[in-house]
């Protein structure tokens, strides 16, 4: 099922699909989620790991030398930002070249490979790698997400400017401080609300950085009316989905078949429309049983189940939680 917060950014960084074309076998391959990324502590010249939510690494060119495995070709299995603070090294993602220089940022979506091709003798950055799971924890504004992003070509590394590189490595600075910080039983909720709350600035900021961009794009994408079709669906969901969760309301309304839809969102995103919509109600029902004060009974009315156990039942299937469950995290 896609993720919200990710999506949000999903023209910023490469999220890989059914149609990528692998051109780098001949290469050792390692696959890297959170748990095996704590092991970047032995060459990071400062480090710090927030639970299995996220892990900040602070890197030198010095730092890089002594590992001996950085040259491998690595499959990310989180979304990992890296921000170059100096100097600057040669990337290889999903089989293209790319140079990074001081100022621009990195972003790697799940299931994007990586290769380090070269470095500067004076490179410098900052890398948060976060688990899927802790993005689906941060509270977007739906209404925030530009549906231009949708199904537009990703760039996964992006120029910014000083002062958008400054800000970000402040937030950044955030995440590592707050992960830093020993937590007992009593605190260790506010630490995970503030590493919530500065997740989702940096997605906010992300999203401004690529709005600069997106009508660079637009013209040549819109040629394709698949992806057209696609952002349209995405814009009626936001609109509708707190009532409607059914594939067919959406295709009636873009004069189109629910098969046809289906095909065209799986091609372009990766994830069916169910899938889709499904990430929308659940994105609000999280909101509203945290933030909102409403009873489960009230959320599951707004959203327009049948019953509170419907409800229950919808939101367990996709979340793993009872709602009750949810709300006592």
């Amino acid at each position: 099922m896609p993720c919200a917060t990710t999506e949000a950014i999903s023209a910023i960084y490469p999220v890989k699909t059914n149609n990528s074309t692998d051109r780098r076998m001949d290469h050792k391959e390692i696959n890297l989620d959170l748990s095996k990324v704590s092991s970047i502590n032995e060459y990071a010249v400062d480090y710090s790991k927030f639970g299995e939510d996220y892990i900040f690494s602070h890197i030198t060119s010095d730092a890089l030398i002594r590992q001996s495995e950085i040259r491998s070709l690595i499959r990310f299995n989180a979304l990992t930002m890296m921000l170059c603070l100096d100097g600057g090294l040669q990337l290889e993602i999903d089989g293209a070249p790319y140079d990074v220089k001081k100022d621009m940022i990195v972003l790697l979506g799940p299931e994007t490979t990586a290769r380090l091709i070269d470095k500067a003798d004076d490179l410098d950055a900052n890398i948060l790698f976060f688990s899927p799971q802790f993005l689906r924890e941060i509270n977007i504004d739906i209404n925030a997400i530009d549906n231009r992003f949708i199904a537009t070509r990703p760039r996964p590394v992006i120029e910014l400017t000083a002062d958008e590189s400054q800000l970000l490595q402040g937030l950044m600075d955030v995440m590592h401080r707050n992960a830093s910080i020993g937590d007992n039983k009593v605190t260790e909720a506010y630490s995970k609300n503030i590493s919530r709350n500065i997740m989702a600035a940096i997605v906010y900021h992300l999203m401004r950085i690529g709005s600069k961009w997106i009508n660079e794009e637009l013209p040549r994408e819109r040629r394709n009316v698949r992806n057209n079709y696609v952002r349209e669906f995405v814009a009626l969901i936001v609109k509708h989905h707190t009532k409607e969760r059914k594939v067919s309301f959406y295709a009636d309304r873009l004069f189109i078949s629910s098969k046809y839809l289906t095909i065209i969102v799986k091609s372009a995103t990766g994830h069916t429309a169910a899938e889709w919509i499904d990430d929308y109600v659940i994105l609000s029902a999280k909101k509203m049983l945290r933030f909102s004060g409403k009873s489960i009974q009230q959320v599951a009315y707004e959203l327009n189940f049948k019953s509170q156990s419907a409800f229950g039942k919808y939101f367990k299937r996709l979340t793993g939680l009872s709602p009750t469950e949810f709300q006592r995290q």
